[in-house]
């Protein structure tokens, strides 16, 4: 019997979940997979149990992440929000090192962050055959600045290493490739299919992760806007 593949899918979104699930049911159904939630999601640790209770995946993993930002001026704020950057760089160097361990085939995320780069890193540390995919989250996805990123010179950039990152993907998930407007270079892109209304298995699985089956379906517009 073939040894099946072990994907892990990193979610910082309610849309990134519902792009993930697709992606995961439409490309992955066979392989065993991992989907770890952040906390940058209003009620995540919520949408995580519910993930759980689905038992479409083999573990959901709920981290405390949440980006520092300077908010405020002054010395005291610039301490503050040092502190913080490291913090999430300590979080995310030990979470990377506890997860490089489970032998990933696969990694599949959207946001460029701390996080990734460090997993990206990790990853193939252990597996140099571990294939980097990214998909996208709406049109700035598509767009250069999500190629840019942040200002060239600012210090979250560095940390990232984007330009890096995005030289070790592997495969892009797009629902319109025709529309990107920066270069993957030699990654594979993918065309995501829509999502088929009659596959109940998929919509059962998302109406479970956000608890949609005890909700009064009103909406009557052509259009969700999250």
């Amino acid at each position: 019997m073939a040894k099946k593949r072990k994907i892990l899918a990193i979610c910082n979104t309610p849309f990134q979940i519902v792009i993930a699930s697709h992606i995961l049911h439409t490309y992955y159904k066979d392989s065993e997979v991992d989907i770890l939630v952040s906390d940058g999601i209003r009620g995540g640790e919520q949408l995580a149990d519910n993930a759980r209770k689905t038992n479409a995946f083999r573990r959901v993993l709920y981290i405390h992440n949440r980006k520092t930002f300077l908010t405020e001026k002054g010395w005291m704020a610039k301490i503050r929000y040092a502190c913080g950057r490291a913090g999430e760089v300590i979080r995310c160097h030990q979470l990377a090192r506890t997860l490089a361990n489970e032998g990933y085939d696969e990694l599949l995320f959207t946001n460029i962050s701390i996080l990734t780069k460090l997993l990206t890193t990790s990853l193939l540390r252990v597996n140099p055959q571990c294939k980097i995919c990214i998909f996208e989250e709406g049109m700035i996805t598509y767009t250069q600045t999500y190629a840019a990123g942040d200002a060239p010179h600012s210090l979250y950039r560095r940390l990232c290493d984007r330009e890096g990152l995005l030289a070790k993907v592997s495969r892009v998930y797009l629902r319109h490739p025709e529309f990107l407007r920066w270069d993957v270079g030699r990654a594979q892109i993918f065309t995501l299919p829509p999502i088929n209304p009659n596959d109940w298995e998929l919509i059962s699985m998302l109406n479970k992760i956000f608890d949609y089956e005890h909700c009064p379906d009103r909406y009557d517009r052509r259009i969700i806007f999250f």
